[in-house]
C-alpha cells in the first residue's frame, strides 16, 4: 500500500514538472537622453528593456515591451512553435517601447 502511494506521488510530481516552467525576468530602465545643457532634466523618458532566461535550459532572449515578452516567453516553452517569431536576441524587427 505504501508503495503504491509513493509512486503515485513520484508520477503526480513528475506530471507537475512537466506542466510547470521556471523563468528568471530582468527588468531595467536605459536613462533618456539629457538637454544639450547636460543638465538633469530629460528630454526623452527613460526605455525599459528586459531579459528572459529559461532556468532549467538556459535559453535566453531580450525583449523590450510586454507583448514581446509574452512572444518570447512562449517560444521558449517545450513543444511550442513560434520560435521563427523571435530571433538569436529576441528581439522583433521594431518593437514599441515599454512602459511600465
Amino acid at each position: 500500500m505504501i508503495a503504491v502511494a509513493e509512486q503515485t506521488d513520484n508520477t503526480v510530481k513528475s506530471e507537475q514538472q512537466q506542466l510547470s516552467q521556471l523563468f528568471l525576468i530582468r527588468l531595467w530602465a536605459e536613462e533618456g537622453s539629457k538637454d544639450e545643457h547636460g543638465t538633469g532634466d530629460n528630454t526623452q523618458p527613460s526605455k525599459w528593456h528586459g531579459k528572459a532566461q529559461h532556468v532549467v535550459t538556459g535559453e535566453a532572449h531580450t525583449f523590450t515591451d510586454w507583448t514581446e515578452l509574452v512572444n518570447v516567453l512562449q517560444a521558449m516553452l517545450p513543444g511550442q512553435s513560434g520560435r521563427d517569431s523571435v530571433d538569436k536576441t529576441g528581439s522583433q524587427s521594431h518593437p514599441p517601447v515599454m512602459s511600465v
